[in-house]
């Protein structure tokens, strides 16, 4: 049975350290720790997604903060949303997206296609 509530993995924080975050999210699901779950990447059953080119890649992190360049398209559906995302996160007991909203919502207003 799946656990009540997300595990709060941050994605920038995925990439590195690797293990102990894996081990984090195994251990909140009930999944028993097996080393080679660090070397999915080297699977040879099939894969049946269309991201088979990144289930066979290792975990990096060139991709981490890209979300920044899409501010002023995401803005006008977070504005909305912040109140929900916020009271969800609060109620679920996950860690708050308030900094990270903010930096979006706030890139937008600025009309920055970077932060």
């Amino acid at each position: 049975m799946p656990p009540p509530h997300p595990h709060p993995a941050h994605a920038p924080a995925t990439p590195r350290p690797q293990e102990g975050t894996t081990r984090r999210m195994l251990q909140h699901c009930g999944i028993r720790w097996e080393p080679g779950v660090l070397q999915f990447h080297k699977t040879r059953r099939t894969v049946a997604t269309a991201s088979l080119a990144q289930v066979r890649q290792k975990l990096y992190g060139s991709s981490v903060l890209r979300y920044r360049q899409y501010a002023r398209h995401l803005a006008p559906m977070l504005r909305p949303m912040r109140p929900l995302i916020l009271r969800y996160e609060r109620d679920a007991g996950l860690e708050s997206s308030e900094h990270l909203l903010a930096q979006v919502l706030d890139g937008a207003a600025e009309g920055r296609e970077e932060l």
